[in-house]
């Protein structure tokens, strides 16, 4: 089991200041040691951040695979697990599966070690507010993954309902992720994974009382919130988070242009990880987000792979519409016209920077789609708030809107940022609509390829695990 705690020299200044990580690893033989004290609870708390940006978590390849699954990204890398994922013909022992699983699985494991320790470390000096706080961030960085997770390897609530199998559900203290097996552990439901993370959320926004985008906050709190219930149909209770988020007007507030991308202390973003770059980042080095994210989506020209460029589909939806968020955030690499590539993370394999989770934007796309749903008018009308979208991009106004008008203006604006897929399935479209491999009738919600298999190594550990249908 990998635990990471940041070094307690570094814990104040590193993240007040949103500078790189200093991120080791922990024997296990030290961990109960270092739980004894307020600053070793909360260097544990820090290390949650270094874990997210493992590749498998939130360091690339799970967001890229939420474009490269549907129609953003026209991937034509050479990795042969990543190929599988493309194509739909993934297997039990794809290396890339087996991380997101492993990777997701260590932050809940040292999250549960935090949110289970915390109140009973002996440290007099460790405050009750400070536990709080400590116990609401691994709160937060725990509904994250198990979010993400149930994304990945479950079937949109939409198409299985609340009884359909999510992934194991752990909330107390283990040594390790084996243990999730070794414990026989099953599968949850979908409606449990969600009714555990909107619990985790509400529990944070609770206990939560400083605000830095680089580290779980109210504010982010509320905008995952605001996501989870969007994603459960649950349009009234989405369309209140998203609206209590854009009245934080003092900490988020909408970017007047693209520059956001390259400032992380733009209020655009709501929660931030921060780059760890304990080494050079270079070569074939991908320990943070922007090195993975920039190594697949720049071309070779640039540093990167040139793994994956702009589908054809995607050119052909921005073709003609003057969106800045096309002609400022692309570069055709061959300056011939094809093939585009994203410009939203730093070019080359030597880069780092910060990765946004989350950003104002989406809440106000949240709030314009669940009141459109729900027939109601919470905080604005759903055609002023995309207006204010597509005014960024230097777009017209619309003078109504429709629900597909929602969808694309969420993939013009989170494209490359692992949207895309979960807005078709869960609103009952097909993830591609042209192709050979697969047949874009095999994209469609419901269909036994759209969602991950359980990895091969969990099913050999745990003998009450279930494996997805067609695996």
């Amino acid at each position: 089991m990998k635990y990471i705690y940041i070094s307690t020299l570094f814990l104040t200044f590193a993240i007040g200041c949103q500078t790189d990580l200093d991120v080791k690893a922990q024997d296990e033989s030290s961990r109960e040691v270092v739980l004894t004290t307020g600053l070793g609870v909360k260097s544990y708390v820090t290390g949650l951040y270094g874990l997210a940006q493992q590749e498998g978590a939130f360091g690339g390849v799970p967001q890229l695979l939420g474009d490269w699954q549907s129609d953003n990204i026209g991937f034509r890398g050479t990795f042969p697990t990543l190929q599988e994922i493309r194509d739909y013909t993934t297997v039990p022992t794809n290396g890339n599966v087996a991380s997101i699983w492993q990777d997701h699985y260590e932050i809940i494991t040292q999250a549960n070690t935090v949110i289970n320790k915390a109140y009973s470390a002996p440290d007099v000096n460790f405050s009750k507010e400070e536990r709080d706080e400590a116990v609401g961030e691994a709160k937060f960085m725990r509904a994250l993954a198990y979010f993400q997770l149930n994304c990945l390897f479950a079937q949109p609530i939409q198409t299985a309902g609340v009884n359909g199998l999510s992934v194991p559900l752990i909330t107390k203290h283990i040594n390790s992720v084996d243990e999730i097996g070794i414990r026989n552990t099953p599968r949850a439901t979908i409606g449990q994974v969600y009714a555990e993370i909107e619990a985790d959320l509400l529990d944070a926004i609770s206990k939560i009382k400083t605000f830095n985008r680089a580290r779980a906050n109210v504010g982010a709190a509320k905008a995952l919130l605001a996501r989870v219930y969007l994603y459960q149909d649950k349009f009234s209770q989405a369309a209140d988070y998203a609206n209590q988020v854009i009245g934080m007007n003092n900490e988020f507030v909408l970017a007047t242009n693209y520059l956001f991308y390259d400032n992380k202390d733009s209020y655009e973003h709501i929660f931030n990880l921060v780059s760890l770059s304990n080494d050079s980042q270079s070569g074939s080095n991908e320990n943070g987000p922007s090195v993975s994210f920039s190594t697949l989506t720049n071309s070779a020209a640039n540093g990167g792979r040139g793994d994956c460029p702009f589908s054809a589909n995607l050119n052909a939806a921005f073709a003609n519409s003057g969106d800045l968020r096309y002609t400022l955030k692309r570069r055709d690499v061959e300056k011939t016209g094809v093939p585009f590539y994203t410009t939203k993370y730093n070019d080359g394999l030597n880069q780092s920077s910060d990765y946004s989770v989350i950003r104002i934007s989406e809440m106000y796309l949240i709030r314009a789609e669940a009141n459109l749903r729900a027939g109601t008018v919470i905080g604005d009308t759903p055609v002023n708030d995309v207006n204010k979208i597509r005014r960024r991009a230097n777009l017209p106004d619309l003078t109504v809107v429709t629900l597909d008008d929602i969808i694309n203006e969420r993939r013009f604006e989170f494209c490359f940022e692992g949207h895309r897929r979960m807005d078709l399935l869960r609103n009952g479209k097909q993830l591609r609509l042209s192709g050979t491999v697969p047949a874009p009738a095999e994209t469609a919600p419901g269909k036994p390829r759209v969602i991950l298999p359980i990895p091969q190594r969990e099913l050999d550990l745990n003998k009450n695990l279930v494996q997805n249908p067609s695996y």
